[in-house]
């Protein structure tokens, strides 16, 4: 068997979703975006000694993008190919270190990841070294602009009596909204027979419970605040009213239930066929195991491999198919003093607004460990006629 030496192969490393990185977009309209820019920020400290005894590095590694782009998908993976020298047309594939990405980026998208090493010192004659002694890694961690805007909306509308019925309107917004909306991460296709799904989505509820409540309050305004001493009629129903709801809440669960809505754009993701130099192999079957999967390869007519490949490429080829969906469903949330809570939310796709297939291919230099001589191509998207 021949060996291939793991290669690096990506859209961008890390795994991204942004316009300008190599993510490969759900569909081909350019005026669906208005442009990304990525950026980085990589910071190291190491001006951190305990007693003179142990030392401390920290390192904050945060990939971001602003802006609005498309709905995409991008990865980043480790490629490794075993090729049969008595059967040049009969290859294995093995993926590690893979990261899948899917969804939009909405404003500001940021992905920070905290790196903490410790050190203890080490003391030899008249001089002295340190001595690693643990990594701690956190993150990355997603964050999305569509829950802080929905918020700051949402703050907004109650602000005053500026704004007409700004509490009902406050009260119909959207609650529960995922702090990571709109995008989905997954890793190990390698231990999932070459396919993996990813759904970025975006869903919110609203609180029929908090909407009659609030609709409640602005009815005993209208009624007693026209009066003489409306204002102080008011103050003492709603006071009375806060001291029963606070007793209720004491002895009863609270419940919050309604409709839960929004918008999905689930993709899959699969690995069809790989490449060494001019050996093409087409996946056949795959051999799973606890930790990986190793995908066999079929080829057509393949000749023996060069004896150097230095200079040769390795690629992974993928079919994908994506969708837009909108969503619909329910929730119901009881809770008790805001400590224990229980909460089930049914959420399915009642419109389907369309769905497409592209074929991609990752290419990189044999054992290349950088993205210097990689490429993607993006291949060409077919629409799915329902």
């Amino acid at each position: 068997m021949t060996s291939i030496s793991k290669t690096i192969l990506a859209t961008h490393d890390p795994a991204s979703i942004a316009d300008d990185e190599g993510s490969i977009p759900y569909d081909d309209e350019d005026s669906l975006s208005a442009g990304t820019v990525s950026f980085r920020v990589k910071h190291t400290e190491n001006n951190y000694p305990l007693e003179g005894v142990f030392k401390i590095k920290t390192t904050l590694d945060m990939p971001g993008s602003i802006g609005f782009g498309k709905t995409a998908w991008g990865a980043t993976l480790q490629a490794e190919i075993e090729v049969d020298d008595d059967d040049p047309d009969s290859a294995a594939l093995t993926i590690t270190d893979d990261t899948f990405v899917a969804g939009r980026v909405i404003g500001l998208d940021l992905s920070p990841e905290f790196h903490i090493d410790v050190s203890h010192i080490h003391y030899h004659w008249l001089s002295h070294s340190w001595d690693h002694i643990k990594t701690f890694d956190k993150g990355p961690y997603q964050f999305n602009a569509v829950a802080f805007i929905a918020l700051i909306v949402g703050k907004l509308v109650t602000l005053g009596d500026a704004i007409p019925l700004g509490d009902i309107i406050a009260a119909l917004l959207p609650e529960n909204v995922d702090t990571g909306a709109y995008y989905d991460k997954t890793s190990g296709i390698g231990a999932k027979n070459g396919k993996v799904s990813l759904a970025p989505k975006v869903v919110g509820d609203v609180d029929l419970v908090g909407l009659v409540l609030t609709i409640s309050e602005d009815v005993i305004r209208a009624i007693f605040l026209p009066t003489g001493p409306g204002e102080l009629v008011v103050d003492l129903i709603l006071a009375l009213g806060d001291v029963v709801l606070t007793l209720v809440d004491f002895v009863n669960p609270q419940l919050a239930f309604g409709p839960s809505f929004g918008f999905a754009s689930p993709v899959d993701i699969n690995i069809t066929d790989f490449s060494v130099a001019d050996s093409s192999f087409t996946v056949q079957d795959a051999d799973i195991n606890a930790d990986t999967t190793i995908l066999y390869g079929q080829g057509d007519g393949n000749g023996a491999l060069p004896a150097d490949l230095s200079d040769k490429d390795v690629s992974v080829s993928f079919h994908a198919h994506s969708e837009y969906d909108l969503l619909g469903g329910g929730f119901i949330q009881i809770s008790w003093l805001k400590v224990l809570s229980l909460e089930k939310r049914v959420v399915k796709t009642i419109v389907n607004e369309g769905e497409s297939v592209r074929d991609s291919t990752f290419y990189n230099t044999v054992g290349a460990q950088d993205l210097d001589g990689s490429s993607v191509d993006k291949g060409y998207l077919e629409n799915v006629v329902n």
